[in-house]
């Protein structure tokens, strides 16, 4: 998940607008205890090799979300990232074995609210899905 985690921070925080609208803070899994809201989390939901191709190919599906104290802040964020993923396709290193890499499409959408510390957030976004096949 280094590789996968390496290129979404990647193409996601080389987008300025994005980065400055979040001020930079994307996080792997879950954002840090304290984290100041607007910011980025992307997870890793479900995956693996896939046998149902002509060539062996990999398929991985990713949580995206940004997260806000309000629904409209998080769905700004949301909408950033869809636009970066279908503009600017995450590319993963070779080092994974697989190329190339590209996002395949927004699968499903999230929508989510949660409670901290008797705080609301929301949580806006889409499950990614991502597909690289062996050269």
């Amino acid at each position: 998940m280094g590789i996968v985690n390496s290129a979404i921070f990647t193409a996601l925080s080389g987008n300025s607008t994005l980065n400055t609208y979040v001020g930079g803070r994307f996080s792997p899994k879950v954002a840090p205890g304290g984290e100041t809201v607007p910011y980025i989390t992307y997870r890793y939901a479900f995956g693996g090799e896939l046998n149902n191709t002509p060539k062996p190919a990999f398929e991985i599906f990713v949580d995206i979300v940004g997260v806000a104290d309000t629904q409209p802040k998080a769905a700004v964020a949301a909408g950033y990232i869809r636009d970066i993923l279908k503009n600017v396709l995450p590319v993963f290193p070779a080092a994974s074995g697989y190329q190339p890499w590209g996002t395949v499409r927004e699968s499903w959408p999230i929508q989510n609210t949660m409670e901290v510390q008797g705080q609301p957030f929301w949580e806006v976004g889409s499950t990614y899905r991502f597909r690289g096949y062996l050269p």
